[in-house]
């Protein structure tokens, strides 16, 4: 805690104790000559306070202004953008939770990601709806954009309810899987020259890396994105591997120590469900021949 001093020179010092004054020196001469000794000295410094005016003392100081500290200089700040802004100075959309957010939102085709760009108003100007805590009871409506560059208009109980059901109970985003359309590899993918490795053993097997290796991946809300192969290779093997050999990538370093045993084993499942159903129809037919039912009237 620090105390500013006002000494009879005009120039304040900075202390961190002080001592009262005692009421019993109040009445006293001398501390009233005191007084006024040192009001005579700050008037003729920065003038009469009752009676201001706009001169300035000699070195150029407001003697109006209220001395604070006249050893610190005051500094403007560096940028001029550095400063508070002013509590009028900002819009009510600064601190809307739902502009600039990305939802998959219904469209005629279907879905697609939009993002919320504005909040609508009237013909006055004014915002249309009002704000509530529970999305069923906000009536307020937004412009969202989507990435084709048209404009359709949602309530904020809509916009709400895409976005709850598109994270997960930690509010983690995920999107839905529907195809993939591209690919490419960079240096660090292995030539194909050399995918056959020589073990500590002696032996020689295929080199098993997919570094280097990315995949384009087209999602259910339209939007696209570069995914790693060893992600998506565990993610969705089947799409991955069915996607290689359309493309006639398969034989790829990347590709071909994996893909032959994923397809197998897909063509391996597929054939035993077939069996499966075939054998519940045969049972089923027998459970309703005319010999059986002869039987169990018997």
């Amino acid at each position: 805690m620090c105390y500013w001093v006002l000494l009879k020179s005009g120039v304040p010092i900075a202390r961190s104790t002080v001592q009262e004054i005692p009421k019993e020196l109040y009445t006293t001469e001398d501390f009233k000559e005191e007084l006024k000794t040192l009001d005579t000295a700050l008037t003729a410094k920065f003038g009469d306070p009752v009676n201001p005016n706009e001169e300035t003392d000699d070195h150029g100081y407001d003697i109006n202004a209220q001395i604070l500290d006249t050893e610190t200089p005051q500094y403007e700040p560096w940028k001029p953008e550095a400063q508070m802004p002013e509590a009028d100075e900002w819009e009510p959309d600064a601190y809307d939770q739902y502009i600039s957010a990305q939802v998959i939102l219904p469209t005629q085709d279907g879905q697609a990601l939009g993002t919320v760009t504005v909040r609508k108003k009237d013909l006055h100007g004014n915002p249309i709806g009002i704000s509530n805590k529970n999305p069923i009871l906000d009536t307020r409506v937004y412009e969202v954009t989507f990435p084709d560059g048209h404009s359709t208009e949602f309530s904020a109980n809509t916009i709400a309810k895409c976005l709850y059901s598109q994270v997960d109970p930690e509010g983690h985003n995920y999107a839905l899987f529907d195809k993939v359309v591209d690919w490419r590899r960079d240096d660090d993918a292995v030539a194909d020259h050399e995918f056959l490795q020589i073990s500590h053993n002696g032996n020689i097997h295929q080199c098993r890396t997919t570094k280097g290796y990315k995949l384009c991946v087209k999602w259910k809300d339209g939007s696209t994105s570069w995914e790693s192969l060893e992600d998506l290779k565990e993610s969705y093997p089947v799409q991955v591997a069915d996607f290689s050999v359309s493309q006639k990538i398969d034989d790829l370093p990347g590709f071909r120590w994996w893909v032959p045993q994923v397809r197998k084993r897909r063509d391996s499942i597929i054939s035993a469900v077939k069996t499966i159903d075939l054998r519940r129809k045969h049972t089923n037919m027998e459970s309703r021949s005319p010999r059986t039912l002869m039987g169990r009237i018997r």
